[in-house]
C-alpha cells in the first residue's frame, strides 16, 4: 500500500513539475499550480502522520507490554522491603511496648513488695505494742532494730533506744513476746543487745510453773545444736513435766519478772540436772523489739 502510494506521488509530482515548467509564462495558472501542490504536499505530509502514529501505536503497545512486565519483576524486591519495613516497624513498636509493660510490672512488683514488708512490719509492731502493754508494774519500750550484721546474726543487733528513753544495761530484750536477749552496753539514742543465741552464760534467773508449785532456776547457757536454752541450778528436785512453761523470776533484782522464755521440751536427770526448753521467740526476723525492766 505504501508503494503504490509513493508511486502515485512520483508521477503527481512529475506531472506538477512539467506543468509548472510549461506554465511558467502564465501568471495566474501558476499561481493555481503552487496552491495545487501545497495542499498535495499538506495531503503527503497528514497520510505519513496518521500512517506512522498508527505505526507508533504498533510498536509502542509491545513496548509497553515489556516495560510492565519489567516493572512488576522490579516492584517485588521494593514490595518486598516496604512490607519488611512494615513489618520491622511493628515489631520496634510491640518491642516498646512491651518494654514498657515490664517496666510497669517490675514497678508493681517492688510496689507490692514493698507493700509485703510494711505490712509484715505492721504486725510486728502490732505484737510488740501487745507484748508491752502486759508489763503495766513495768518500764517497756518498744523500739526498732536498726543493725543487725550478717556476720554476727545470731550474737547481737542494735536498737534505736538509749540512755535517753529510759534503757539501762541488763534490761532484758523481747520479740513477739518471748525472750531474745539482755541490753549489754547503751549510749544516749542506741543499744547494743546480746542475744541468747549467741551461747554465752547469761544467768537469767527463770522460774518453772507446774500445776501445784514452781522449781526456780538459772538459764544458763543455749545449745546451738539443738536449738534450746539450757536451765540449771533447780532450786528443788520435784518432778517436772515436759511442756512446763518457763519465764523470767527477776529475783537477781535487776531483771524483769514474767518475761516468757519457753517451754519445758526435755529433762537430763543426772548430778546436774538440766532443763532444756524450747524458745518462744523466733530469731530469724526481728525487726521491732521490747525493752524491759524495773
Amino acid at each position: 500500500m505504501i508503494t503504490r502510494f509513493i508511486f502515485t506521488l512520483f508521477i503527481s509530482l512529475l506531472f506538477f513539475i512539467c506543468m509548472g515548467f510549461i506554465m511558467k509564462q502564465f501568471k495566474f495558472y501558476r499561481s493555481l499550480f503552487y496552491s495545487i501542490a501545497f495542499l498535495l504536499i499538506f495531503s503527503i505530509f497528514f497520510y505519513f502522520a496518521s500512517h506512522f502514529l498508527s505505526l507508533g501505536s504498533f510498536i509502542i503497545t509491545p513496548i509497553n507490554s515489556v516495560v510492565s512486565k519489567v516493572d512488576k519483576v522490579i516492584n517485588v524486591p521494593f514490595s518486598y522491603v516496604s512490607s519488611l519495613s512494615s513489618d520491622l516497624k511493628d515489631l520496634f513498636t510491640t518491642y516498646s511496648e512491651n518494654e514498657v509493660l515490664k517496666s510497669k510490672i517490675y514497678d508493681l512488683e517492688n510496689q507490692e513488695e514493698k507493700l509485703n514488708m510494711l505490712e509484715e512490719e505492721n504486725d510486728a509492731l502490732k505484737a510488740e505494742i501487745a507484748t508491752s502493754s502486759t508489763f503495766k508494774d513495768s518500764v517497756s519500750l518498744i523500739g526498732e532494730v536498726i543493725v543487725r550484721s550478717p556476720f554476727s546474726w545470731y550474737d547481737s543487733l542494735v536498737v534505736g533506744l538509749g540512755t535517753d528513753h529510759g534503757v539501762k544495761d541488763g534490761m532484758l530484750v523481747l520479740n513477739g513476746g518471748g525472750l531474745i536477749g539482755k541490753v549489754s552496753s547503751s549510749s544516749k539514742s542506741s543499744s547494743h543487745v546480746e542475744l541468747l543465741t549467741d551461747g554465752n552464760n547469761f544467768d537469767i534467773p527463770v522460774k518453772i510453773s507446774l500445776e501445784n508449785s514452781v522449781v526456780y532456776g538459772l538459764l544458763s547457757a543455749y545449745d546451738s545444736d539443738s536449738k534450746e536454752f539450757i536451765v540449771t541450778d533447780l532450786n528443788v528436785s520435784k518432778d517436772i513435766v515436759v511442756d512446763s512453761v518457763v519465764s523470767t523470776s527477776g529475783l537477781d533484782g535487776i531483771s524483769a519478772s514474767n518475761v516468757l522464755v519457753g517451754k519445758v521440751s526435755r529433762i537430763e536427770d543426772g548430778e546436774d540436772r538440766k532443763l532444756f526448753i524450747t524458745p518462744a521467740a523466733s530469731f530469724e526476723a526481728i525487726s521491732f523489739v521490747t525493752i524491759v525492766g524495773d
